[in-house]
């Protein structure tokens, strides 16, 4: 997941769309998120950041799903 700043000056937003699309050709799952207006960070406004948080964590959950801790076994001497 790319999410970028449409006015970032430390990290052209080409860069990221170029990540993006190579990742795209070779297959992998990907998605890009552009803020308009936005910098290096998303910290215009607090929907900016707030839907920033609600991708990032939906986007966790689908590829690191949560899953069952395995039952300690008892230590074998």
């Amino acid at each position: 997941m790319f999410m970028h700043g449409e006015n970032d000056a430390d990290v052209p937003i080409a860069e990221a769309e170029q990540y993006y699309v190579a990742l795209k050709d070779v297959g992998v799952d990907t998605i890009f998120v552009r803020y308009p207006r936005e910098g290096h960070g998303i910290r215009e406004s607090a929907a900016h950041g707030g839907i920033a948080i609600k991708r990032s964590i939906a986007w966790y959950e689908k590829y690191f799903p949560k899953t069952a801790p395995e039952t300690p076994t008892a230590a074998v001497p």
